[in-house]
């Protein structure tokens, strides 16, 4: 019996070579989504602020600078700040207390939702305060007594936040706290005392945004 051996030709190995060259294609993700699982805050630096940076400059409400230097820097921790408090994150605070003005786990798992080829569902837009007022009554005659009901926190977010009462006549703030985790509204009532005639703004405040009432108060 005769063995015939056939030599192995060039084109098989051309051939083969492609085949190897296509299929060890590996896919990159963009370059303008922030990378999950960094932590970043003012004084960091690198690609990870750069990527972060170049996806703040996608919405020029929250970085019209738009400056990528890929250091964090004051200008993107404002950024920062008003994407968390667009989006509801947290809108009072700091980097080390609430997380306001840093980038951690809740904040990046928030961005990677809105990144292009996403699976996960984005994260809607909240509400400007998450919290409203209201005063009665809101006229009458010196010294006026107003009962004041405040609800906060109304879009239930978990992240925690501040709010402010301020009564507009010089007699100082009154704060609201909600506490991380807690996630539901909170009513308070509270009364306050006009002794001075004159129209006083009631307002109601958090992070950027604010509300108010008008008390107007009458001499005799």
């Amino acid at each position: 019996m005769r063995i015939i051996l056939i030599p192995v030709t060039t084109a098989l190995i051309v051939v083969f070579s492609l085949f190897v060259s296509v299929t060890t294609a590996v896919a990159v993700s963009s370059p303008a989504c922030p990378l999950a699982g960094t932590t970043l805050k003012k004084g960091s630096s690198g690609d990870a602020v750069t990527r972060l940076q170049r996806f703040l400059a996608g919405d020029p409400g929250v970085y019209p600078e738009a400056a990528i230097s890929g250091t964090y820097g004051p200008l993107t921790e404002v950024a920062v700040k008003r994407w968390q408090v667009k989006f509801n994150i947290v809108t009072s605070g700091n980097p080390d207390t609430t997380g306001y003005g840093a980038v951690g786990p809740r904040t990046i798992a928030a961005m990677v939702t809105q990144c292009p080829g996403s699976t996960q569902r984005p994260i809607a837009a909240a509400p400007a305060l998450g919290g409203y007022i209201s005063a009665s009554p809101i006229v009458g005659y010196a010294p006026l007594l107003v009962s004041v009901q405040i609800t906060v926190n109304t879009p239930n977010v978990c992240g925690g936040s501040v709010y402010t009462i301020n009564y507009g006549d010089g007699t100082g703030n009154y704060q609201i706290t909600v506490p991380p985790n807690t996630c539901q509204q909170i009513t308070q009532t509270l009364g306050h005392t006009y002794k001075d005639i004159g129209i006083f703004q009631l307002s109601l405040s958090s992070g950027v945004h604010s509300t108010s009432v008008t008390a107007n108060v009458l001499g005799r």
